[in-house]
């Protein structure tokens, strides 16, 4: 998501706003053996916006718990030695303390090599790795151990001031909010739970309410001046590029905060795309010649893609010529000729008179 919507971007950079202090993640369920989904706070905004975590279950996770309330941010090769447990064992345990949102890494790598898996190494590289490597670190961990470890602060704030923390960043993320986009972020209590501060908002002028987009639900907020932007956009644009959003973007409002179309699944490392704001399919892969990414046609069938069209066409025309060339002469030409997928130069075909 983040390459899609910052250029020029670098996995270093996003990586030095964690070891800074400035972002922290967290999260949020897992997804899967080798997946999940996470959650990028802001560092300030941490306490007021999290949700309260479910603590994890298990005797080495608590005591996991325990020596990293004690000792604070602590690496790997340190809480193996406090726990004299396996490292397997302890890396599970770790991520059971991160799935229930009560632990965070410095660094995005465990995160990363967490989703890779663990290396497909055979018996024989495994051996010239450890005859070839000059240097092999005597700290480093299973996949998904790197890193500093650290407990997720405690939220804070009474209920009134995390409701309207709350209600602040999903008003400014969505510019209309309705009841199903409250519904889609999983948010405890529902919308139940932010409608009161958005009550007062709109008592106080710093929001709108109203029947914003229709077929969502009739109770809708709107930040002052999303309703002027919204009528701009309310005839699509002609000649509109397309847009291709991963299918678990959060921009993508199809299947969350809109119904999702007919037929249209939204499993992961799929792609959508949309034009002018209008769904028109699901792709396997994000490629510019899907039909679905090209300008429509007046037929409201997007065209073949140009080199498509050149092969087939020439395609076509060679073999309307070979079948020529061989009723009058008895003989196939010869392939070093002329290409079956190009025609003849333009000299021989003067040469013949054709």
């Amino acid at each position: 998501m983040l390459p899609a919507r910052i250029q020029p971007f670098r996995s270093a950079d996003l990586d030095l706003l964690f070891a800074s202090g400035e972002l922290i993640w967290r999260g949020v369920e897992p997804l899967g053996a080798r997946d999940g989904r996470v959650a990028l706070y802001l560092a300030d905004h941490y306490r007021l916006l999290a949700p309260p975590p479910a603590p994890a279950q298990g005797q080495l996770a608590a005591r996991a718990r325990e020596i990293l309330r004690a000792r604070g941010a602590s690496f790997f090769a340190d809480l193996l030695t406090a726990t004299g447990a396996f490292a397997n064992d302890l890396v599970a345990a770790l991520w059971e303390l991160v799935w229930a949102g009560e632990l965070t890494n410095d660094t995005l790598a465990p995160l990363r090599s967490y989703l890779s898996g663990p290396p497909q190494e055979g018996r024989r590289a495994r051996r010239e790795e450890r005859l070839l490597s000059g240097f092999r670190p005597r700290r480093s961990g299973p996949p998904g151990s790197e890193g500093r470890w650290s407990l997720l602060p405690a939220a804070a704030g009474t209920m009134a001031e995390r409701g309207a923390a709350l209600a602040q960043v999903l008003l400014a993320r969505y510019g209309v909010l309705a009841r199903e986009a409250v519904h889609a972020e999983g948010i405890a209590g529902g919308f139940s739970a932010v409608y009161p501060v958005l009550k007062a908002m709109e008592e106080a002028g710093r929001a709108r309410r109203g029947y914003f987009v229709a077929g969502l639900g009739a109770t809708q907020f709107a930040l002052p001046g999303a309703e002027e932007r919204l009528r701009a956009l309310r005839e699509p644009e002609r000649g509109a590029a397309a847009a291709v959003l991963a299918a678990t973007d959060p921009a993508n409002p199809y299947g969350a905060a809109l119904p999702r179309p007919a037929r249209s699944a939204r499993p992961a490392r799929r792609w959508c795309c949309t034009r002018a704001g209008f769904w028109e399919r699901c792709c396997a892969e994000r490629t510019s010649s899907s039909p679905s990414c090209r300008p429509r046609s007046r037929s409201g069938r997007a065209p073949p893609a140009p080199s498509a069209t050149r092969s087939r066409r020439w395609s076509t025309r060679g073999a309307a010529r070979r079948s020529w060339w061989r009723a009058s002469t008895g003989r196939r030409p010869a392939a070093r000729r002329w290409g079956r997928s190009s025609p003849p130069p333009a000299s021989r075909r003067a040469a013949r008179g054709t």
